[in-house]
């Protein structure tokens, strides 16, 4: 009889401690105890962290540091849900350009997440870049009227040599935040598309205060320096590129590297801009391409643009989409 009674005792202690057991789940998941998705894609953990704070059996707060690329750092209200050997949890938070559902498990003291961005702005969708010299924008002021002149030649010639090239280029800004862009040559029966790459590396897109990020994970593009300084540093620097100089063209949004573009969208159009501070570093490293493409009719005009452009009082170089 003492034997069942004790026995009654530890079964009572084990029920009480199962009840209380979401306390054990509050802490800071990072590492090797974190297992992240972004959309259908598995994400590295590197740099990337999940704190939970449980209140109860049924409720948490999940703090998101640097897992989404519109907000570095994000708090989610979720529900809890115990099963037998680990907790489940889902929850939705409104985000910079939409809204994020978040849902996972959390077992053997690993918590796994699952995220999918849902992007509202009036950019996501699939874009087709408009047609000859209305593809391209140029703003060019130098302050010396002979090349003011010739500049709104500029953004004509780039279209036009772009429609000498390709038939179509669209541009896929997925509802779930995934960058996308495919291009079909003049001469091809199929279209070059990269979709596939951008879904495997889950090459992102954001919107924040107006401006477009494209975005790449830190993880990815510190893989990506490690292997062009093994493979083709001699050539990068036979061109006088610096993979630091490129990474110093994007901005810093955490847990990634974002290139900022402006934008404009209205009246179903999309126009993507640069400024100087961005197109400077860019024209100064294809500066020795550029000679080579372009017709020897407008060599001169091109040749004397790159000596006088890092000195203009403004400079833009924008991209038309239509839907």
């Amino acid at each position: 009889m003492a034997a069942v009674c004790l026995m009654g005792a530890f079964t009572a202690c084990d029920d009480e401690d199962n009840t209380n057991d979401f306390n054990a789940l509050s802490r800071t998941y990072e590492g090797k105890s974190i297992e992240l998705k972004l959309g259908e894609v598995t994400i590295p953990n590197g740099g990337k962290s999940v704190v939970l704070n449980a209140s109860a059996a049924d409720k948490a707060q999940l703090t998101l540091t640097n897992i989404l690329p519109e907000n570095s750092s994000l708090t989610v209200d979720a529900t809890l849900a115990s099963t037998n050997d680990a907790y489940t949890f889902t929850g939705e938070a409104a985000t910079t350009d939409g809204s994020v559902t978040v849902n996972g498990t959390v077992k053997a003291g690993v918590l796994s997440l699952s995220c999918q961005r849902k992007v509202t702005h009036p950019v996501a969708g699939t874009w087709q870049l408009a047609s000859g010299a209305a593809a391209v924008t140029a703003e060019i002021v130098t302050g010396m009227p002979q090349i003011d002149a010739l500049a709104p030649m500029v953004g004509p010639l780039l279209g036009n040599l772009i429609a000498q090239k390709v038939s179509t280029v669209t541009l896929s800004l997925s509802e779930s935040g995934i960058f996308g862009v495919a291009w079909q040559k003049i001469d091809a029966s199929e279209p070059v598309s990269i979709n596939q790459y951008t879904e495997m590396f889950s090459i992102q897109y954001c919107v924040k205060e107006g401006v477009y990020y494209l975005c790449i994970d830190k993880n990815y593009v510190e893989v990506l320096g490690q292997v062009l300084t093994q493979f083709a540093g001699d050539k990068m620097a036979e061109l006088g590129i610096d993979f630091e100089q490129i990474v110093a063209l994007f901005t810093d949004l955490g847990g990634y590297y974002g290139l900022a573009l402006n934008m404009e969208v209205a009246d179903n159009q999309v126009l993507f801009t640069a400024d100087k501070s961005l197109l400077l570093p860019v024209i100064n490293a294809v500066s020795p391409l550029i000679s080579q493409k372009v017709p020897e009719a407008y060599q001169p005009l091109v040749n004397q643009l790159m000596q006088i452009l890092p000195n203009a009082q403004a400079l833009s170089l924008g991209l038309r989409f239509t839907k």
